[in-house]
């Protein structure tokens, strides 16, 4: 039944049904203009299918929870809604609870405090929430997930088995690409990932960052021969849980590794590990609510170059800096310096989504390390006492001149000393207590701890740098092997037809890399050379790493 005004729909148990909804019977009633419709028992399916009849705007209630029993059933049961539906915890007041009956005679709905019974006290959460009493409860959050995949999971069987396959991933590629277009041209903003396989895409998945009605008749749910779509809001946690006190604030240099399943690492500025995980649910939004918790982001790290749109739009979130490394960071790579720093923590890693994470933030951290040392040496030489020096050392993640930082924190320190003593004092100060630490940075102890640590790093690069060469080396002599065959073939009578211009083309383009791998091994070589020679300098005495 339709109505012509604002429809209200107030909802009590009368019976509960556990674990099982089909079990569950509740108190129905229906309010339109401020006047009692009609009133009536039903289960799961009375209740939903009144809903969407009725196109209710609110669906009053005492408690939310109760409508399932747990959180499971509760979040089943929201999906069902319709999009318009809005849910009003009538009891909620200024985020006190009040009990159904006060909240009712206060408003003048009931003339005392008798008890109510289900259907009574449904009529009264639909005549109290009409009147707009109560809290509107945020139940979703401004996110909902898309979900692509093949209609069928079987195979056709025989030689048709590969077509069957590929015909169906072509059609999610079609849908897929039809849903990105109409989302582009609505303008929202979205995140996509997406499996790919041979002949099309797998799967995919869109966050939309956006409310469900919104998404109403731009994006349909499907349930094809072929293709499969599936539209989820995401819950609010935040509804069912209270949060725990975030830690203490600090600056993060954090790598993603976005995807299907995502993973996701934060390193303090001193290189101690925040948070390393991994999960399906780690989008681009999740990754923003739980990074918020631990500190302020300065740099989002990627392994890769170019970097992916997920990476680029995270750091943009975070109004953080990007950090892009050289070159694609390859697999042996990413083991190397994800092994040694696992190893000097005490820690493990679960997964390749949280090594790729981990390394690139290792990587970035890497890349700013050495200014950040210098920073502090130099704020030791000088005897300045800084308090928070993380708010110093994060300017150098944004790329600020070290001369300039140094001055501010000079000016800075003068200027706190002031308000205590004269400028004359403080300039014999420091003048003191720079002449004092500079003997005691001196000290043999701290520079040969220094000295090794960088020997170590230094053999540790000179040993990668061997392996890569190795692996070059196997490349171009494959590569040989390959150009050998392919010469043998040529020397048949094959040069009447189109696979000799094939197979010509392959040999120019293999000679050509090889020139390439021979110039990367003779390069790759020098360096060897140069790091050796600065090892055993450094091991001599002969160089100082400063």
């Amino acid at each position: 039944m339709r109505y012509n005004g604002r429809v209200v729909v107030g909802v009590d148990i009368i019976r509960s049904g556990g674990d099982d909804l089909s079990k569950y019977l509740y108190a129905i009633a229906i309010v339109s203009d401020g006047a009692v419709k009609k009133v009536e028992e039903g289960g799961l399916g009375r209740l939903i299918r009144t809903l969407w009849d009725s196109r209710a705007s609110i669906l009053a209630v005492d408690n939310v929870l109760e409508l399932g029993g747990n959180k499971r059933n509760v979040i089943k049961l929201l999906r069902l809604l319709p999009p318009e539906t809005e849910v009003v915890q009538v009891t909620i007041d200024e985020g006190r609870f009040i009990s159904v009956k006060d909240v009712a005679f206060k408003s003048g709905v009931v003339s005392d405090k008798s008890k109510l019974g289900p259907l009574r006290t449904a009529v009264v959460l639909a005549l109290l929430a009409d009147k707009g009493l109560g809290t509107k409860l945020k139940l979703f959050e401004k996110k909902v997930k898309i979900i692509v995949t093949k209609g069928r999971s079987g195979y056709a069987g025989g030689s048709r088995s590969d077509k069957y396959q590929r015909n169906m991933r072509a059609a999610v590629s079609r849908v897929v690409k039809k849903i990105k277009e109409e989302l582009e041209r609505r303008g929202f903003d979205y995140d996509l990932m997406i499996r790919r396989s041979k002949g099309g895409v797998e799967r995919a998945l869109f966050i939309v960052y956006a409310d469900r009605k919104e998404l109403y008749g731009v994006v349909e749910k499907l349930k094809g021969y072929d293709v499969r779509v599936r539209i989820k809001p995401v819950v609010n946690s935040k509804f069912f849980s209270i949060d725990k006190e975030s830690e203490q604030r600090r600056y993060l240099i954090v790598g993603y590794d976005p995807g299907i399943e995502a993973g996701l690492a934060a390193l303090d500025l001193n290189g101690n590990p925040v948070i390393i995980t991994s999960s399906r649910e780690l989008d681009r939004g999740s990754a923003l609510s739980l990074l918020a918790k631990y500190g302020i982001v300065a740099v989002v790290a990627t392994d890769k170059n170019p970097p992916p749109d997920m990476v680029k739009k995270l750091a943009s979130s975070l109004n953080a800096q990007l950090y892009v490394p050289s070159h694609s960071l390859s697999t042996s790579e990413k083991e190397l310096i994800v092994k040694e720093f696992c190893e000097s923590k005490g820690i493990h890693i679960k997964n390749t989504h949280e090594r790729d994470a981990l390394a690139a933030a290792i990587k970035a951290l890497r890349t700013f390390e050495q200014k950040m040392s210098k920073l502090q040496e130099r704020i030791n030489l000088m005897g300045l006492k800084v308090s928070n020096i993380q708010e110093y050392k994060v300017r150098i993640l944004r790329n600020e001149p070290l001369s300039n930082i140094i001055e501010d924190i000079i000016t800075d320190s003068l200027v706190k000393r002031s308000k205590k003593e004269s400028k004359g004092d403080i300039l014999k100060d420091l003048i003191k207590e720079a002449i004092t630490s500079r003997f005691e940075i001196r000290d043999k102890e701290r520079r040969i701890k220094y000295l090794t640590k960088r020997l170590d790093r230094l053999t540790k690069e000179n040993e990668h740098l061997k392996n890569r060469i190795k692996e070059l080396e196997s490349n171009i002599r494959e590569y040989e092997y390959q150009i050998t065959i392919l010469k043998n073939e040529l020397s048949k009578d094959v040069l009447k037809d189109r696979k000799i211009k094939e197979l010509t083309q392959r040999v120019s383009n293999m000679s050509k890399y090889i020139l390439e791998l021979r110039k990367e091994i003779e390069k790759l070589g020098n360096v060897n050379v140069e790091l050796k020679n600065l090892i055993k300098a450094l091991a001599e005495g002969r160089v100082i790493a400063i």
